[in-house]
């Protein structure tokens, strides 16, 4: 099988870092890694089953095209281009930037807020939202600067997972304002997302549906601990209006 145009291999790659690396011989000289492939690089997370290289030149040369490949011109920073394990990539914060930009619109999502959150997580390098700001407002006539600038204030530095920048999205957008990483007395760890108004505390589960609030393990006295899984979260607006009800409502009546 062949990955990309001119390289044959006996068996495709199975990470994007392999794909990655198999396509560095054929990476034009100016070229880095961007866009999606910069993300997952850099966040280590998995990608789609089908999935195109993203590779970016200087504006005016020719973006590559291949089998696999989606080529970009693109108006950088010399600041904006870094290494990551030898390959050449857009750091973490220009990435964001470029996955914002190549989306329809200047009005933000729940996309460009959970792939701002993971990025956020980078173990590679310390991402903060200031420096996110800073490369945004400085990408003058940049696709996504204003989107960006308009996300930013949605970025919870110190989500753990996608699940919970995609629940607090949500959230945030049924106009609600959860406390986020908070420590509840008599609890062993913190709780991601609570409310401490309402005594409701979540956690977000990656296997088993629980259909009942958990009042047993590792719940504070007094409060109520919703598990939801990811099969709750493609229920938005069930699950959006249940916690919106935990604030007028005894979260014991509660059922997910």
């Amino acid at each position: 099988m062949t990955p990309h145009k001119s390289i044959t291999h006996t068996a495709r790659p199975k990470t994007v870092e392999a794909r990655a690396r198999a396509f560095l011989r054929r990476m034009p000289s100016t070229g880095w890694f961007s866009h999606e492939t910069a993300a997952l690089l850099w966040t280590g997370e998995l990608p789609p089953p089908v999935a195109a290289l993203h590779v970016s030149v200087p504006s005016g040369h020719r973006a590559p095209h291949a089998n696999g490949i989606r080529g970009h011109s693109a108006r950088t920073q010399p600041e904006d281009i870094t290494t990551l394990r030898s390959l050449p990539v857009t750091t973490p914060e220009r990435t964001w930037l470029d996955l914002v930009g190549a989306r329809a619109g200047d009005a933000p999502d729940e996309y460009d807020v959970v792939w701002g959150d993971a990025l956020l997580r980078c173990r590679e390098r310390t991402v903060t939202v200031e420096g996110m700001c800073a490369v945004a407002r400085a990408a003058i006539r940049t696709p996504g600067r204003v989107r960006a600038i308009k996300a930013l204030p949605r970025l919870w530095t110190g989500s753990p997972s996608r699940a919970y920048s995609a629940l607090h999205y949500q959230l945030v957008e049924a106009g609600l304002r959860p406390d986020l990483n908070a420590h509840i007395p008599g609890a062993r760890q913190p709780y991601p997302i609570s409310f401490e108004s309402a005594r409701v505390a979540i956690r977000c589960t990656a296997a088993g549906r629980a259909t009942t609030p958990d009042r047993v393990q590792d719940c504070p006295p007094g409060w109520t601990v919703l598990h939801i899984t990811d099969e709750h979260l493609h229920e938005h607006d069930r699950v959006v209006k249940l916690l919106v009800e935990s604030v007028t409502r005894d979260p014991s009546e509660m059922v997910l």
